[in-house]
């Protein structure tokens, strides 16, 4: 009985992925899109925003796998909330020199991502 007890924890943690892999598939993904947009042009052009994205994104999930199990602080979550506004912001400030179309996404995602926040920690007994 305990044998078969240790072979199926053995094959549990097998499967397991470590906290970093999520950053590790991002930094390929974004290698990948680096290596298409130079063959193809000579240079780095389009594939900026794309690589940001995919690096901004595993850092947050390889931060929530790496917190796992454990509850999140409140700073945590509106943290997150910030780095996505943020995000949404220097986009359209890079892409068109001025704050055109983000400042609603933005605004929306901070209400709606701290109001969200603020209810996983309250509304939980």
């Amino acid at each position: 009985m305990a044998k078969k007890q240790t072979q199926a924890k053995a094959e549990k943690v097998k499967g397991k992925r470590k906290w970093w892999y999520n950053l590790g598939v991002a930094v390929l993904i974004c290698a990948f899109l680096l290596f298409m947009d130079y063959a193809t042009f000579g240079s780095v052009t389009w594939s900026l925003w794309p690589v940001a994205a995919m690096i901004l994104f595993s850092l947050g999930f390889s931060a929530l796998e790496l917190m796992k199990g454990k509850q999140r602080p409140l700073w945590y979550d509106i943290l997150m909330t910030i780095i996505l506004g943020a995000f949404i912001l220097v986009v359209d400030f890079v892409t068109t020199g001025t704050l055109t179309w983000s400042k609603w996404p933005a605004v929306a995602i901070l209400v709606f991502g701290i109001g969200f926040a603020l209810l996983e920690r309250l509304g939980r007994n």
